[in-house]
């Protein structure tokens, strides 16, 4: 008997997956982001509770696009919460744009097999979410050095 999964097995089980995800689990996740950005001084656990697991879901459905989309989004949103992004202002409007892109794709991945988030907004959500990791790396390397920047 083979080890290997039968190709049709395997498509069956991401379609299940995929839907399971776009019909039970997105819904949820995407209406917790979008109540978090209205109040900006929401519960932070939850905006990135639904972010990380929107990244999972979406990985788990195949839609790559989105998986990249919210990992971004959610690199964003830890920048805001642990004080590592200048521009909040911004950084919040461009989280309020993620979100919508998110829906956007959510609703597109119904109908199309390979949704594709809006390169632009991926990018420029990269941008400011590595700015904020870098921020966080030279913080802790200051601390750890005994320097304070």
């Amino acid at each position: 008997m083979s080890s290997q999964l039968d190709p049709s097995i395997l498509a069956a089980i991401t379609e299940e997956a995929r839907q399971c995800f776009l019909d039970e689990d997105a819904p949820e996740y995407l209406q917790m982001l979008e109540e978090g950005i209205k109040q900006r001084d929401s519960d932070f656990t939850l905006l990135l509770r639904a972010a990380h697991s929107i990244k999972g879901g979406a990985g788990l459905a195949s839609l790559t696009s989105l998986q990249e989309l919210a990992h971004k989004l959610e690199d964003v949103l830890v920048g805001i919460q642990q004080g590592q992004i200048q521009e909040v202002d911004f950084a919040w409007n461009l989280v309020e744009r993620g979100v919508n892109e998110v829906a956007l794709i959510l609703s597109q991945a119904r109908t199309v097999d390979n949704a594709i988030a809006d390169p632009e907004l991926v990018e420029a959500l990269g941008t400011l979410g590595a700015s904020a990791v870098a921020s966080e790396t030279e913080t802790s390397e200051a601390t750890t050095n005994g320097t304070d920047n």
